[in-house]
């Protein structure tokens, strides 16, 4: 009776010991997002301050008081680099005309951030289906629209 009773307690032990309240696989998942920037990413849309940006005349107004209006990413993934390039359609302190420089990026997998120069500006992933990207920019100078949510298409 008394082995029974010990093997039946090892029996419960054993199962017990089986079952874990954490998760046993703790290698995180990494999402795709990051390779489903690369590529080029067009510019089609400027949402901030509650009003959306995607017409001529609306850009070059904005611009006036703004730069970084409408921009484009090209990612390259595989050096971690990206270059930004804007057409100003306003009469700003740069003028009228095209500018485009790339620069090191690093992605925060676990806030979907994008790291451009060490800080310079920061954009968060909203959502990116492969062919529509949402970026808000979340840091960057006075003079950008922080905090507005460009919609970009490859």
């Amino acid at each position: 009776m008394k082995k029974v009773a010990y093997l039946t307690m090892m029996f419960v032990a054993l199962t017990l010991m089986s079952f874990s309240c954490s998760k046993d696989d703790d290698d995180p998942i990494v999402p795709d997002t990051l390779s489903k920037l690369s590529g080029a990413w067009n510019f089609q849309s400027l949402d901030y301050n509650s009003n959306v940006y995607d017409t001529p005349t609306e850009l070059a107004d904005l611009n006036l008081t703004k730069d970084f209006v409408q921009l484009d990413f090209n990612f390259n993934v595989s050096n971690m680099t990206v270059t930004l390039s804007t057409t100003y359609t306003g009469t700003d302190n740069n003028g009228t005309g095209n500018w485009s420089d790339s620069y090191s990026f690093t992605f925060s997998t676990s806030d979907n951030i994008i790291d451009i120069d060490a800080g310079y500006l920061k954009f968060q992933v909203i959502s990116n289906n492969g062919s529509t990207l949402k970026l808000k920019m979340t840091k960057g100078n006075d003079d950008m629209p922080v905090l507005g949510t460009y919609t970009l298409i490859k």
